[in-house]
């Protein structure tokens, strides 16, 4: 339990922490240094003071205050998908430790237009005991043409999909499902 009078949480205070499966941040935290939490990898939650003038979370993910900085997603969430919220403007790099968004069990993420800076080693990369920021395969990153996203995606040689794209396909896929149960229920009448 961190104490209510904690100002700043120092770089890499609890890094490589095995047994942090959550943490609060209490209300008069205003700063957290690079690489704090880098390889929590049983993290689960972020949970921030109400009270807190800098930062807040959303579903146990740390963010600004303002909302707009993605700050950390927790390494150890078992999530394989995550989608930023719309009006998320930055993703955090912390420097050497990578980024924000780098749990080893992402497998794709959701960016939205909002997000215009995606810096480097942000998303899609992971440490291991032997290697310090591996690039994932097969690492998807969904988002809309000629965003940060997209030139994110290119330039790390991750897939990218573009959301229009998906999004039709899976108007798509529900109207053939509802097809399927018309179809169905037609065959039904017809046997009685």
């Amino acid at each position: 339990i961190l104490p209510k009078t904690l100002k700043k949480i120092s770089p890499e205070a609890f890094r490589g922490c095995e047994s942090l499966t959550d943490i609060s941040i209490p209300e008069n935290v205003n700063e957290i240094g690079l690489g704090a939490f880098d390889s929590c990898y049983a993290l689960k939650s972020f949970n921030v003071s109400d009270e807190n003038n800098t930062y807040t979370s959303v579903d146990g993910v740390l963010f600004s205050k303002d909302k707009k900085t993605l700050m950390q997603y927790p390494y150890g969430r078992k999530d394989t998908e995550y989608v930023i919220p719309d009006g998320v403007e930055k993703i955090k790099s912390w420097g050497d430790f990578g980024g924000a968004l780098n749990s080893p069990s992402l497998e794709k993420i959701i960016i939205p237009k909002s997000v215009s800076e995606i810096p480097e080693r942000a998303i899609g990369y992971y440490d291991s005991e032997d290697v310090y920021c591996n690039k994932k395969d097969n690492f998807v990153i969904v988002g809309e043409l000629g965003t940060a996203a997209e030139k994110y995606a290119y330039e790390n040689e991750f897939e990218f999909v573009n959301t229009l794209i998906r999004n039709l396909k899976m108007q798509n896929l529900q109207h053939a499902q509802r097809m399927d149960i018309r179809e169905i229920s037609i065959a039904r009448i017809v046997i009685l």
